[in-house]
């Protein structure tokens, strides 16, 4: 039994190797822009975003990547006249999505991106009124949300593609998460 077991494998590392070739590791770095809830409104900041990840494409149209997103920490600091306003966040992520593909030529191609992230996000707040004491909270917690975006990529060579893409994460409580990125996928 050993020996057909051992016979079998043996067999079959040649049609492994040959699906291993459509497998591929991904590596972004880009800026993400947070859009956090103030007392007066809104407001946007932006911090360095990476991305890394793996991949395995199953045709010329359809893929599927699984990654980790570190979206970086952002500080807003807002003075009034009589109040001070002080906000943090951070998020990271563990997300995979479908990719959808549109050929463009022999090396260029668009692609589209679906799929979910389990973001874990922080963020905290203190409001300094001159005379009133100190208002402050904090929050986080892990959710589940969608994510999309869209990119253009062109094949370097037929293992290595550059790719530039734009993501975006649904609400999270009371701020809003989308990133841009310039990337790299090297295939296996």
């Amino acid at each position: 039994m050993k020996i057909k077991c051992v016979l079998a494998l043996i067999f079959a590392l040649p049609a492994l190797t040959v699906s291993a070739s459509e497998f591929y590791g991904v590596g972004n770095l880009g800026q993400s822009r947070f859009e956090l809830d103030s007392v007066d409104g809104s407001f946007r900041e932006t911090d360095a975003v990476f991305v890394i990840g793996v991949g395995y494409k199953f045709n010329e149209i359809f893929a599927a990547e699984a990654g980790y997103a570190d979206f970086g920490e952002v500080r807003k600091h807002i003075m009034y006249e009589d109040a001070d306003e002080r906000y943090d966040a951070s998020a990271k992520a563990f997300q995979i999505a479908l990719l959808t593909f549109l050929s463009l030529g022999d090396a260029t191609s668009i692609y589209g991106r679906l799929g979910v992230a389990n973001i874990k996000w922080d963020s905290s707040y203190e409001i300094e009124s001159w005379g009133d004491p100190v208002i402050s909270g904090s929050d986080s917690g892990t959710e589940m949300k969608a994510l999309y975006g869209v990119g253009l990529q062109y094949a370097l060579t037929q293992s290595v593609v550059l790719r530039v893409e734009y993501n975006q994460i649904g609400d999270i409580d009371n701020m809003k998460i989308s990133f841009t990125a310039l990337g790299i996928t090297c295939r296996f």
